[in-house]
């Protein structure tokens, strides 16, 4: 619109046509941007932070159709957050119109050089100091893990003739020839939710195969060998790692009216250490609140972590079998809103005796998020955010994104987290380190 028109139309008239535009955008389904950060990363030694962007068109209506988006990958030095890379990532049309939020994963490989971008297309490996890309297509890549700096793995869906197969594969950052460590069989197409556990190092990955009516595998990629465990005509229900890869809780259920679950500490060589199967019904039988459980043991290997929408936190001790009802007994701390339905959830966190906890397992409720020990006690703030955030691998840093595209940085240092559970004095939050 330009100076003659404004003055022609004057300001009713000005009002009244961009209230005419609005109307007809959304009747004939225009859109309107939406940006927000879909991922976050740190690396592992705590230097540097990565996060994925998402530039998004949508009808300027509630719940209206999402046009396209476009994916970006952006990083920068923990010590200078204003001075952001940046490389394009995907750009996916109207075949993802129906999702709220397309799947993405963001890693950073082992030493920190390298950052390994999945989105529902592709796999794109970039290198953090040339900003060089390597985009890898093969089927539906479902999920990835570094295997080390130069080498990744991961599984895809391959389709052909209305049939898939699920494939484990190698893949070398500098040679276009992939090398299929483990295939299974043929299934129909568009039958099956697929999902992968990969184990911190990347060389084992645990899977139900098929996954539906299946039995789990344990994938040796590097050894190309799958070795099955546990019960038949099962589903997934969840799966924990142990920091060592050493280590898996599974847990599934048959396919079927009863919920038969079985509970199993299994080794990597898929040698069963422990059925804990009936002590699992028996503890979260009640109410039918089977928790989540998060994909990593605590940090000492001391409890796996899981979570209930309505019943909170917990701490699941394997062998011996112990769970700890944590998120019950912090929902009686002032921090916690007596309002919420939901009792405070975990997470993970990098020091042994400290577990992470959200007040009310609903990020946009719980803003502040707290560190306590495995006991309750010494529960303190750790960072404040509505939004996506992270923590890196050694406890050397945190970091936020906020809508305008400024990361927000938090190193601890002395008294943020103590290295034990039974270090002293307690600890205390530092100020925030940003791009202003």
């Amino acid at each position: 619109m330009d100076a003659a028109l404004l003055n022609r139309l004057g300001k009713r008239g000005v009002i009244g046509w961009m209230t005419f535009w609005l109307l007809m955008t959304t009747v004939a389904g225009c859109s309107l941007p939406h940006l927000s950060a879909i991922g976050i990363a740190i690396d592992p030694a705590g230097k540097s932070v990565a996060y994925l962007w998402e530039d998004r068109s949508e009808e300027p209506a509630v719940d209206g159709k999402v046009w396209s988006r476009t994916i970006s990958l952006h990083w920068c030095a923990i010590e200078s957050p204003s001075q952001q890379s940046s490389v394009a990532i995907d750009s996916l049309g109207l075949g993802f119109a129906g999702y709220a939020a397309v799947p993405a994963d963001i890693k950073w490989s082992p030493s920190g050089t390298c950052i390994g971008v999945l989105t529902p297309q592709k796999l794109v490996l970039v290198d953090a100091k040339s900003k060089n890309v390597k985009m890898f297509e093969d089927g539906t890549i479902t999920s990835f893990a570094w295997l080390s700096d130069d080498e990744v793995a991961y599984c895809t869906r391959r389709t052909g003739k209305g049939m898939q197969r699920r494939v484990i594969c190698r893949q070398k950052i500098d040679h276009t020839h992939r090398s299929d460590a483990v295939e299974f069989d043929w299934y129909p197409a568009n039958t099956y939710f697929w999902q992968e556990h990969w184990s911190p190092s990347g060389q084992y990955v645990v899977v139900m195969e098929p996954a539906i009516g299946g039995r789990f595998q344990m994938v040796d990629v590097l050894g190309t060998t799958s070795r099955p465990f546990g019960q038949t005509n099962a589903h997934d229900e969840a799966v924990a790692w142990s920091r060592d890869s050493r280590q898996a809780f599974c847990v599934s259920e048959t396919v079927g009216p009863n919920d038969a679950y079985e509970a199993l500490l299994i080794s990597t060589g898929a040698s069963i250490l422990a059925d804990c199967s009936k002590q699992y019904q028996e503890s979260f039988a009640t109410g039918k609140h089977w928790p989540r459980l998060e994909p990593f043991w605590t940090v000492d290997g001391a409890y796996v972590i899981g979570n209930d929408d309505r019943t909170g936190g917990y701490l699941i001790q394997p062998n011996p079998w112990r769970v700890v009802h944590l998120g019950q007994m912090l929902s009686s701390r002032p921090e916690v809103p007596k309002t919420s339905r939901s009792l405070p959830w975990l997470s993970w966190l990098p020091v042994p005796g400290w577990i992470g906890v959200l007040p009310t397992g609903n990020e946009g409720d719980s803003p502040i998020k707290y560190a306590t020990t495995y006991s309750g006690q010494n529960l303190v703030p750790l960072i404040e955010t509505r939004g996506i955030w992270a923590i890196s691998s050694n406890g050397a840093a945190a970091a936020t994104v906020d809508n305008e595209k400024r990361v927000r940085v938090r190193v601890p240092g002395k008294g943020l987290l103590p290295s034990t559970a039974s270090d002293s004095p307690k600890p205390g939050a530092l100020p925030d380190r940003d791009a202003n």
